[in-house]
């Protein structure tokens, strides 16, 4: 399913909730009303995370929620719901925030993971482990705490990198590298690492995404 970008049908759908006109939302918001008719015309695709929070925040939404779901629609019973999450470089997780959605994803993707505004994928493009085959699409988490035999993302607090490991949890947390060329397992400790997310699904494609 291609991502659809639901910002002037949303904003359309909200303004008409709270009867609300251009000039109106701008003055609440001490936005220029073209920027709103922009956005609301669809003739603005790509706004700012600057633009967008001031909105999200007054009709009480997520960035994500504003640009990607469908809101009028939101309440209704659906089966078979498919969310649409962010793709983003492999560079970029470590400063990846859901505020940052507009400016860091390459393109949006369709799962059937109960995603959160938290939640992201990336193409794992390293071939030296047994586990994620190069070139699949992993999802990632960030809300979730890890629990035993997750495979999550850790950042060294020194030297700021970021790696994929398996959370092993017997009396004491254990970090597992998934490098077939080390195979250790180090002491999770709070001082030296964090963990910025887990991952949660794992997408093998045979063509690029």
């Amino acid at each position: 399913m291609a991502f659809v970008n639901y910002l002037s049908q949303n904003l359309a759908w909200l303004m008409s909730e709270k009867r609300l006109s251009a000039n109106q939302l701008g003055r609440n918001l001490q936005m220029p009303a073209i920027t709103i008719h922009k956005l609301k015309s669809g003739e603005q695709k790509n706004p700012t995370v600057e633009t967008l929070h001031p909105i999200a925040t007054y009709f009480d939404v997520t960035i994500h929620e504003l640009m990607c779901d469908n809101l009028k629609l939101r309440n209704k019973p659906h089966t078979g719901k498919t969310n649409v999450i962010p793709m983003i470089t492999w560079e970029d997780v470590l400063s990846w925030s859901p505020d940052k959605l507009v400016s860091n994803a390459i393109k949006f993707i369709s799962t059937d993971y109960p995603s959160s505004e938290q939640t992201y994928c990336f193409v794992h493009n390293h071939d030296n482990t047994s586990i994620f085959e190069k070139g699949a699409l992993l999802i990632v988490d960030a809300l979730l705490k890890p629990q035993n035999r997750d495979y999550v993302i850790v950042t060294h607090k020194q030297n700021g990198s970021a790696s994929i490991k398996k959370v092993i949890i017997d009396d004491e947390v254990f970090l597992q590298s998934l490098n077939v060329d080390l195979n250790n397992t180090i002491t999770f400790n709070y001082d030296d690492y964090l963990v910025i997310g887990v991952i949660v699904g794992y997408i093998k494609y045979f063509r690029n995404v």
